[in-house]
């Protein structure tokens, strides 16, 4: 997310780091430029190396040709954010560059320190290393002898320094926290990005990226003091919001303040497209039945019955039956008399 350069050499390999351009109107005087060629500037550039931070000098020509000219360590460590991959500090201005003073303040977000180097003719010295009054310094900002230090971690804080000499002093009454929720998570995109002072210098502001998705803008009294809490701006429409939707003559509308992947539609005034719910049902009501009742038995009662009852349907014996069968059992009985 830096706004600046971001370079790697054969000499100084993946650095993940805040360039810094010394412009010819920024820059010494013996820095001029020359617009067929020849020494233009320096451009500084931080490794963010957990083992031992440094910044790195290159040499600027005319035709924007660079060529490294040194690196000199911070004396502080480089820090990362948890969940980062390319971008550690997850932030922008962690190198400031105060071309009046002939100053370099470089952040040391692993052992929450600042170095202030002096700048000249292309070299540094290393003046002082100095606590950032908070945990994980990401972001410096200076405007004539005020410097502020954005620490990311820990809820998100500001801290405020004086600058006597080459060398800073801390104010504690300069101490702003951000309030942030420090257990968001992923912590890289959770944490806040810059702080930076208005053209004017009368404002300080701090953007907040995702934990928040907003701006803190403090006023700066004339001394340099901070007011005790920012005006904060968010990014987005708040969700409070009515005036976002669609005319009545539209069904939908893109809102240019939501997120791209929000789209707001027409309020439940709008006329509807379909039939309203008093239009007459082009189906039969449900209660209407076009099929005889479970009642209706379309066949005969299990009752009836459809054959002839046990009674047996035999004509009885006559008379001369019964005699005839007598005599037949007599005779097999052998007392049969004719």
């Amino acid at each position: 997310m830096k706004s600046t350069a971001r370079l790697a050499t054969a000499g100084a390999a993946a650095l993940a780091a805040t360039a810094l351009l010394a412009t010819p109107g920024l820059a010494a005087t013996q820095h001029n430029q020359h617009p067929g060629g020849g020494r233009a500037g320096e451009v500084f550039v931080q490794t963010d190396a957990t083992g031992g931070n440094a910044v790195v000098v290159y040499q600027r020509d005319g035709d924007g040709t660079l060529a490294q000219a040194g690196q000199y360590a911070t004396g502080g460590l480089g820090g990362i954010l948890n969940g980062s991959v390319v971008d550690h500090l997850a932030s922008q201005g962690s190198l400031s560059y105060d071309a009046a003073h002939g100053l370099l303040y470089a952040v040391n977000a692993g052992s929450d320190t600042i170095t202030v180097f002096g700048v000249h003719a292309g070299q540094l010295t290393r003046h002082q290393v100095i606590g950032s009054g908070g945990s994980f310094p990401a972001s410096v900002a200076v405007r004539g002898n005020v410097v502020y230090v954005l620490n990311a971690r820990g809820g998100g804080s500001v801290q405020g320094f004086l600058r006597v000499g080459g060398a800073l002093v801390r104010v504690p009454s300069w101490h702003r926290a951000l309030s942030l929720d420090a257990s968001q998570t992923p912590e890289f995109t959770s944490t806040p990005g810059q702080v930076a002072f208005t053209p004017d210098g009368r404002h300080l502001v701090v953007t907040t990226k995702g934990n928040g998705n907003d701006i803190d803008v403090f006023a700066v009294g004339p001394a340099g003091a901070p007011a005790a809490a920012p005006v904060t701006t968010s990014y987005y429409a708040p969700t409070t919001t009515t005036s976002y939707y669609a005319p009545e003559q539209s069904t939908a509308v893109t809102s240019y303040y939501a997120p791209t992947t929000t789209t707001y539609y027409a309020p439940a005034p709008v006329t509807s497209y379909y039939a309203p719910a008093p239009v007459t049902s082009y189906y039969a009501p449900a209660t209407t039945a076009y099929y005889a009742p479970a009642t209706t038995a379309y066949y005969a009662p299990a009752t009836t019955a459809y054959y002839a009852p046990t009674t047996a349907y035999y004509a009885p014996e006559s008379a001369q039956t019964q005699e005839a069968r007598r005599f037949f059992q007599q005779l097999a009985a052998g007392t049969a008399t004719p």
